[in-house]
């Protein structure tokens, strides 16, 4: 039994057209499944079903044998994080606070954190070396250290599953690069990690699953070598695109023929 299973799912705005339609996939723990695809393609709307934000228009989605429509919010929230593109403050929370917020699934609806809870809180932001930011509000913080504190509450609210949409989009290329690595090393620590990107080589680098969701919302998924075929994707981006090995790096690169 797989940990997630999505069954011929399909989403469309009420009296618009459909998004995607027939997406089916699997994966267990420490499985890393990169989403690709061009702006508009899905990729976003895909993760908000996968974290049951919005309801499904067909098919079905399995997590752990149980069908997640019939799973509450609360039960869901226990297996499955979700860090979405942005995210906007109406208050200056401290890091901590905003952190410790991971835990919200793990309470009573009238509880509030206990020590157990805020020793999880700061045993983690330890672990990521964000202590010298624990009281600093989310608000001074750089985008690159927001991400950090986003993975840091995702990680205390110890799910089983983390989704990531293009966790990358608004970091300079070192913390792209960083956070990258976190990813792949939650991958490595047992959690099944499922990112959107538009970037091809990000999969390259992560390795793993990929699919490719297309403009007209189907999608192919296998391995990594699989799918990123330059046929494949300079079709989906509209534009001639080279897979090639680069003697200096040691790898395979996504990289356009010319501007």
């Amino acid at each position: 039994m797989a940990l997630l299973e999505v069954k011929e799912v399909a989403f469309a705005y009420e009296g618009h057209r459909t998004i995607f339609k027939d997406v089916s996939f699997s994966i267990d723990k420490g499985d890393l499944f990169t989403i690709l695809g061009p702006n508009g393609c899905g990729k976003s709307t895909l993760l908000n079903c996968l974290a049951r934000i919005r309801p499904l228009s067909h098919g079905q989605i399995m997590l752990q044998g149980k069908d997640m429509s019939r799973m509450s919010a609360h039960q869901v929230a226990q297996k499955i994080a979700y860090l979405p593109q942005s995210i906007y403050f109406s208050y200056g929370y401290s890091v901590r606070e905003f952190v410790v917020m991971g835990r919200t699934p793990h309470l009573g609806m009238f509880s509030r954190p206990r020590k157990p809870d805020y020793k999880l809180v700061d045993e983690t932001i330890a672990m990521m070396n964000l202590s010298h930011l624990a009281n600093k509000s989310v608000n001074q913080i750089s985008g690159g250290e927001l991400q950090l504190v986003c993975i840091a509450r995702a990680i205390v609210q110890q799910p089983e599953i983390i989704l990531f949409d293009e966790p990358t989009s608004a970091l300079d290329y070192g913390n792209q690069l960083r956070a990258l690595r976190l990813i792949k090393n939650l991958a490595d620590k047992d959690y099944a990690v499922i990112m959107t990107t538009h970037n091809p080589d990000h999969p390259i680098l992560l390795g793993g699953i990929a699919g490719v969701l297309s403009r007209s919302g189907y999608m192919e998924t296998g391995s990594v070598e699989q799918i990123l075929q330059q046929e494949r994707l300079s079709e989906l981006y509209g534009t001639r695109l080279q897979i090639v090995y680069v003697n200096e790096i040691s790898r395979v690169a996504c990289l356009p023929e010319s501007l």
